[in-house]
C-alpha cells in the first residue's frame, strides 16, 4: 500500500472497528486507544482500497468487453459493404442498387460517428 493511498479520510461510521466518526489518516495512525484498534482501522482501510480497485478492474474489463464487441461489429459492417461494393463492378447492376449502397454506407459512417462520440 503506497503511503498516498492510506493518505485519504474515510468519513461515517465503520462497520469493523465502529467509531462514530472513523478518520484514517497516516499522521493519525498513533492516536488510536490501543494497537488493535489501530491494526483493525488499517486492515479496514486497505480492504476498503482494495475493493475499489477490484470495481475499477471490472469497468475496465467491461470497457474493453464492449470496445471488442464494436470492433466485431464494425469488421462485420465493413466485410458486408467490401462485398456489396464488389457487386457494383459488374455489368447490369441497377441505379436503385448503388443508390441503396451509398445510403448503407452513409448509415454506417454516422453510427460509427456517434458511437465515437460515447466513447471519446
Amino acid at each position: 500500500m503506497g503511503q498516498v493511498k492510506l493518505n485519504r479520510v474515510l468519513k461515517g461510521r465503520c462497520p469493523v472497528c465502529h467509531f462514530e466518526e472513523f478518520h484514517l489518516v497516516s499522521c493519525q495512525l498513533g492516536q488510536f486507544e490501543d494497537e488493535n484498534a489501530r491494526l483493525r482501522a488499517r486492515l479496514h482501510a486497505e480492504s476498503l482500497l482494495a475493493a475499489e480497485s477490484v470495481k475499477q478492474r471490472d469497468r475496465f474489463k467491461a470497457l474493453a468487453e464492449r470496445r471488442e464487441e464494436q470492433a466485431r461489429v464494425e469488421e462485420s459492417d465493413l466485410r458486408m459493404v467490401a462485398a456489396h461494393l464488389e457487386l457494383l463492378d459488374r455489368p447490369g447492376v441497377s441505379d436503385y442498387l448503388v443508390d441503396a449502397l451509398l445510403i448503407m454506407r452513409r448509415v454506417l459512417a454516422a453510427r460509427a460517428a456517434i458511437e465515437e462520440k460515447k466513447h471519446g
